[in-house]
């Protein structure tokens, strides 16, 4: 699956604070030459140069100076990840949201430091480090409260309800993603995207079709489905397709699954989504 694809399935908001960070740079380019790219042309090069890791880390530095120049908070932290990913130190990214936590947790601020817990805990759950992510997430949700940011409040909660599939916690996870639900819901389309609410009901399904709900499964999946489409959204169309296969088979309706497996095969090819590319063919 395409590395981008997790964080997309996550919560962006659109922010600025200053820094106060400086980062080096060891340059491979000229600085005149990367200082000219777009943050998504620095992401393209920084993936193609992963198997070299000078360049890739140089990219990833350009990004973070281009967002201390633009004083665009999370552009930088986006930079930062980009180089705790390609170094293998984690230092970096979350040392930026440790000292935005440090800086603004005693004052009223409406996105921090929620904002910065949410984002932690994110990159905890990315890293498998389960029990971190949930401290965060807890924090996050804390603050959002405290704050009167109900987006991020609610974000929180739907991440914890992740962390309790995992965990096999279904009910407690079902109960938890029925309030974000339930709060969502009634956003405009333009907030159900930001949000991004496509996933939430994908959460949904998955949760019913393990605990053999197929008709409540195939409501949300259908939702899911319809929204995908209202918002064109190609990188998640292929899912909701999928998911009826799976619900299709486990109501022994063969040749229905056969055809839907068919048809999320183009989009979950196009994702490099091979786990669920492999799960079309094993059934």
């Amino acid at each position: 699956m395409k590395k981008h694809y997790f964080l997309r399935l996550l919560f962006v908001l659109c922010c600025a604070l200053n820094s106060s960070v400086l980062l080096g740079q060891k340059k491979t380019e000229p600085k005149d030459s990367l200082a000219t790219y777009s943050y998504q042309e620095l992401q393209d090069r920084y993936y193609a140069y992963q198997s070299d890791s000078i360049k890739a880390i140089a990219y990833a530095k350009a990004y973070i100076r281009k967002g201390l120049l633009e004083i665009d908070t999370l552009n930088i932290a986006s930079g930062y990840f980009l180089l705790s990913d390609i170094t293998g130190n984690s230092k970096y990214f979350v040392d930026y949201w440790n000292q935005i936590i440090t800086s603004l947790k005693s004052k009223k601020n409406k996105k921090y430091p929620a904002l910065s817990y949410l984002k932690l805990g994110d990159f905890y759950y990315t890293k498998g480090k389960y029990d971190l992510a949930v401290s965060k997430y807890i924090k996050a949700e804390e603050f959002g409260e405290k704050n009167n940011n109900d987006s991020i409040k609610f974000i929180a909660i739907q991440r914890l309800g992740m962390l309790k599939s995992i965990n096999g916690d279904e009910k407690i996870a079902l109960n938890l993603f029925k309030q974000v639900y339930n709060y969502f819901n009634g956003k405009t389309l333009k907030e159900k995207y930001t949000y991004n609410y496509e996933s939430l009901l994908l959460n949904i399904t998955i949760l019913f079709i393990k605990i053999k709900q197929y008709d409540s499964a195939y409501y949300y999946n259908d939702l899911a489905y319809k929204l995908s489409l209202k918002l064109k959204d190609t990188s998640v169309i292929g899912y909701p397709i999928l998911y009826n296969g799976k619900i299709d088979l486990l109501n022994k309706d063969y040749f229905k699954a056969i055809s839907n497996f068919k048809k999320s095969l183009p989009y979950l090819i196009i994702e490099q989504n091979y786990a669920s590319i492999s799960d079309c063919y094993r059934y």
